[in-house]
């Protein structure tokens, strides 16, 4: 049976389009050179939205930059549980939302999980709860942070690529869902989705980069 992910939601008076800022991936050392090996992405805190980004992530490429093997979450979500759950960087203030700081991350259980897994890479993610802005006058959009941290085996202290970007895009309104069946379900996995894409063209564009050179 399909999962439902719940979504938050508020009321705005205007319309705010569709946007994305950020960086879906980067290298975090400018010296680091990607080679040969396994990686697996870890959902960082465990949430519903965070395994379905980290399940279509591992699906959408066999191969990064046509040297690093993405593992299926399939294959290894059974050695994951909510145990090795990692605090992530976003921190929910009452008056303000979601605010991210990424010293928040705890480092010393995201150095236990390192060594648990023990992979040549493993990209840990995190997102801040979506939510969803219902418009006056009609339309709806769906919002999210992102916040991916890349690890190698060989230098396992420090990150070595990263993805951190804000995500917004028009959903389904209201009387259309009626018509259509189309959820906010739906919607959210279509989003997460494209995140998904996103990160992995940039993931793969970058290793590729270093490849070369």
């Amino acid at each position: 049976m399909k999962k439902k992910l719940i979504i938050g939601c508020i009321i705005l008076t205007v319309l705010f389009l569709s946007c994305e800022t950020g960086a879906p991936f980067k290298k975090e050392m400018a010296d680091f050179r990607f080679l040969p090996g396994k990686l697996i992405f870890v959902p960082g805190s465990y949430s519903d939205f965070e395994i379905v980004l980290v399940d279509l992530l591992s699906k959408k490429k066999a191969k990064i930059g046509g040297i690093i093997d993405v593992i299926p979450y399939d294959q290894y979500k059974d050695k994951l549980n909510y145990g090795l759950a990692v605090q992530g960087p976003f921190k929910v203030n009452v008056f303000q939302g979601v605010e991210y700081d990424e010293e928040n991350v705890d480092k010393k259980k995201l150095n236990q999980v390192l060594q648990y897994l023990n992979r040549d890479y493993v990209f840990f993610i995190w997102i801040a709860k979506p939510t969803k802005v219902i418009y006056e006058g009609g339309g709806v959009s769906y919002n999210y942070q992102v916040h991916g941290q890349l690890y190698s085996k060989r230098i396992p202290d420090s990150k070595v690529g990263s993805s951190k970007f804000y995500y917004s895009k028009q959903g389904t309104c209201c009387w259309l869902q009626l018509f259509s069946g189309r959820t906010d379900t739906d919607d959210i996995e279509e989003m997460l989705s494209e995140t998904a894409d996103e990160i992995i063209e940039d993931f793969d564009k970058e290793v590729s980069g270093t490849v070369s050179k």
